[in-house]
C-alpha cells in the first residue's frame, strides 16, 4: 500500500484545518458566481439601452421600448450591490490609510474598531433593506409589472453578503490575503 500526499488547493493556507479549507473554497466559488451575475447583468443593461435607442431612432414598435429605462434602473441596483460584495473581496473600496500618522502599537485595534464599525454599517444597512422590502411588497413597477421588492431586494441581499465577509475575515483573516501585498499587515500578523 503506497501513500501519496494531495498537492494543496492554491488557495490553501499551510496548517489549514480541514473545514476552513472547505469554507474557503465555497467562499470562493461563491465571489466567482457573484462576479459572474453582476457581469451578466451589467451585460444585459448595455444590450438593453443600446436596442432602446435604435428601436427609438429607426422607430420601431412605434418607437418605444417603455420598460428599458425601469429595467436600467433596477438592474443597476443589483449590479452596485453586487458589484460592491466583489469589490470588498478585492479590496477594491476606497480607504484613506493613516497607520505612518498613528503609533504602530494602536494599529491593530483601531483596524478592529473599523471592522466591527464596517460589520455595524452593513447589517444595519440589511436590516433597514429587509425592512424597506416588507413595506413594498405590494407596489408594482409601472412598466414592469413587478413588486417594487424586487429591485429594492439588491440592498439587503448585497448588504447581508457584505456583513457575511466581514465576519469571514475575522474569523479566517487569509481570505484577505488577496488584497495586496500588504495584506499580511492589514491582517495584524506585522504588527
Amino acid at each position: 500500500m503506497t501513500v501519496t500526499a494531495r498537492s494543496p488547493a492554491p488557495d490553501a493556507v499551510p496548517g489549514d484545518h480541514p473545514l476552513v479549507r472547505r469554507i474557503r473554497r465555497v467562499y470562493r466559488a461563491g465571489m466567482k458566481a457573484i462576479a459572474l451575475l453582476a457581469n451578466l447583468a451589467l451585460v444585459s443593461i448595455v444590450l438593453v439601452v443600446l436596442c432602446s435607442v435604435a428601436i427609438r431612432y429607426f422607430g420601431v414598435f412605434r418607437g418605444l421600448l417603455d420598460w428599458a429605462t425601469e429595467y436600467g434602473r433596477f438592474a443597476i441596483v443589483w449590479v452596485v450591490m453586487l458589484g460592491s460584495t466583489v469589490a470588498l473581496d478585492r479590496g477594491a473600496h476606497v480607504g484613506i490609510d493613516f497607520s505612518p500618522l498613528i503609533p504602530a502599537r494602536l494599529h491593530r485595534p483601531i483596524r478592529t474598531a473599523a471592522a466591527v464599525l464596517a460589520f455595524v454599517f452593513v447589517a444595519v444597512l440589511a436590516w433597514q433593506g429587509f425592512a424597506l422590502c416588507l413595506a413594498t411588497t405590494r407596489q408594482i413597477s409601472p412598466a414592469l409589472g413587478l413588486p417594487m421588492s424586487d429591485a429594492y431586494l439588491a440592498v439587503p441581499v448585497g448588504a447581508t453578503i457584505m456583513a457575511l465577509q466581514c465576519v469571514l475575515f475575522a474569523f479566517i483573516p487569509g481570505l484577505m490575503d488577496r488584497w495586496s501585498p500588504t495584506a499580511q499587515e492589514a491582517v495584524g500578523t506585522a504588527d
